[in-house]
């Protein structure tokens, strides 16, 4: 399920977005106005789609208490090192990442490093500091944009720019949680230092973001295209991992940060779901709308559905 409808679901949401906020959408025109949702609305129909088809075909799926269990159950599964798919996320990662092991075909390395050429074209468009926004459609101006694509130093000034962005955020991030590791280690039996350090510690990693914002040597759109460069750059890295046969435990880490990230976004959105009444009404229509038809009581259908405390 998760390779065949959520990460695919999931990696079109990002195209779109990042298409939505970097494409040349002006909705201040007449002619642009509702031009981008003209052109995209079948790929956000496809995303609901990928997303959301596994719960709408469950009538169960969209009530509360059992979101609740579910989402209980899934934060165990995720933090479990069970040997089963199962009981533990990682012997499900480790299952559905068997088939790339197994054989080390040319044919079977493109395939698996197909998505991550996405992923690069994706960063380098990112990290490109020269947006031009195509205001005429003169031979001038394709030509001279043509010739940004392919101009080097301005890929290097903007991995730069980047690197810079994501080190003031992560370095001291990093430092923090080894900091904190060595004092549970060696100063255990000093509560008060530890929490010293937490509050030091959260203030530099704070003072690291809001120091260049507050000097004007960045801003809050440009931190965010670094994550998102910063994000695809992994992705890519990640794919270039597995192609070329390695587990390394790094990767493996990576992977599960991007299932529980994705996996609490589409929890939020299905509880969203739920808290609006009407939704899950609408959903139980649309499924029992034959029994309905034949005065059939929904209450009846609905209890010789199995529970899982069943």
């Amino acid at each position: 399920m998760s390779a065949s409808h959520f990460n695919p679901g999931f990696e079109l949401l990002g195209a779109l977005v990042l298409w939505r906020a970097l494409g040349n959408w002006d909705s201040t025109t007449e002619h642009n106005t509702g031009h981008y949702w003209r052109a995209v609305w079948a790929s956000w129909a496809m995303v609901v789609a990928w997303l959301f088809a596994p719960f709408w075909f469950n009538p169960v799926a969209l009530q509360w208490q059992k979101l609740e269990d579910d989402f209980i159950e899934w934060k165990r599964w995720m933090a479990r090192d069970g040997s089963a798919a199962e009981k533990s996320w990682l012997a499900w990662h480790h299952e559905e990442c068997q088939y790339i092991y197994a054989t080390r075909s040319s044919v079977k390395m493109l395939h698996v490093l197909a998505p991550g050429l996405r992923y690069l074209v994706t960063f380098l468009g990112l990290i490109n500091p020269i947006t031009k926004a195509l205001k005429t459609t003169s031979t001038t101006t394709l030509v001279a944009t043509e010739t940004d694509l392919f101009d080097i130093e301005a890929y290097t000034m903007g991995l730069a720019r980047v690197a810079t962005i994501l080190a003031f955020i992560f370095v001291p991030i990093g430092a923090a949680k080894l900091g904190d590791g060595l004092l549970e280690r060696h100063a255990e039996d000093i509560p008060v230092l530890r929490r010293l350090f937490s509050f030091v510690a959260a203030i530099v990693c704070f003072s690291a973001i809001a120091a260049p914002l507050a000097y004007g040597l960045t801003n809050v759109h440009e931190i965010l295209r670094a994550l998102v460069a910063g994000f695809y750059l992994l992705a890519f890295l990640v794919t270039v991992a597995f192609a070329a046969g390695l587990t390394l435990p790094v990767v493996t880490k990576l992977c599960w940060c991007y299932d529980y990230g994705v996996g609490l976004l589409l929890q939020m959105a299905l509880f969203v779901l739920s808290g609006l009444g009407f939704v899950n009404e609408i959903q139980v229509r649309s499924l029992f709308n034959a029994a309905f038809s034949r005065g059939l009581r929904i209450a009846d259908l609905m209890v010789s559905i199995p529970h899982k405390s069943d």
